[in-house]
Order: structure tokens, then C-alpha cells, then sequence
């Protein structure tokens, strides 16, 4: 079974992610979630997750420094970027540090995320 990390300091948006999707039957289990990427590098570290759905704009350490330092620590690891900018700046530090996808929060659609 796969491991899952979901990091937003949105709780309604955490919750979202893990009721939207019937993350079992896709053999996906939630490992874990962070509401900063503080938390989400502490429990990735811990749980060493195979998919990672973070948020870009967060308290304590946003999204991309995240993402930036687990690679070097865990580059076999994917991340799936969701954020409700639609700003292209990110969108392109994001694929530079070779994130799988990049989902709008508006536009979230479980096909979208699967």
C-alpha cells in the first residue's frame, strides 16, 4: 500500500482531501497531516510517504522550501501542489523541483487528484 502525506493549514481543506477520495480502495493509506511544512518535513521523516499533497502557501515554512528540502532527502517521493493562486511563478518553482501535478483548490475534482 502506497503512503500518503496531506499538508495544508486549512484544516477544512485536510479534511476534504481525506473524505473526497476513497484513498483505500485506490491502495492509498493516510499516513499522516501537517498543517506547516515544519510538521510535514517532522512527519515525513517518520513515515517516509510515497505521495505528498501539499498546500504552497503556509505558516512556519510554505510549500515549496518543503518540497524543496525533502527531495534532497527523499527524491523518490511525488508531490501533488495544490493552491488556490494561479500564479505562474509557482507553478514553475514547482515543476522545477519536480512536483507530479499542480491542482487549483477551486478546481479540485478526485479524478483531478488520482
Amino acid at each position: 500500500m502506497l503512503k500518503l502525506l496531506i499538508v495544508d493549514d486549512e484544516m477544512l481543506i485536510r479534511i476534504g482531501m481525506r473524505s473526497i477520495i476513497p484513498w483505500e480502495e485506490q491502495g492509498i493509506e493516510i499516513v499522516g497531516e501537517a498543517e506547516d511544512g515544519e510538521k510535514a518535513l517532522e512527519l515525513s521523516r517518520k513515515y517516509v510517504p510515497d505521495i505528498i499533497l501539499a498546500d504552497i502557501r503556509m505558516p512556519r515554512m510554505d510549500g515549496l522550501t518543503f518540497i524543496r528540502t525533502l527531495k534532497q532527502e527523499q527524491p523518490e517521493c511525488k508531490f501533488l501542489v495544490l493552491s488556490c493562486m494561479d500564479d505562474i511563478a509557482y507553478l514553475q518553482e514547482a515543476m522545477k523541483l519536480g512536483v507530479s501535478g499542480y491542482i487549483l483548490k477551486n478546481a479540485i475534482e478526485p479524478q483531478n487528484i488520482l
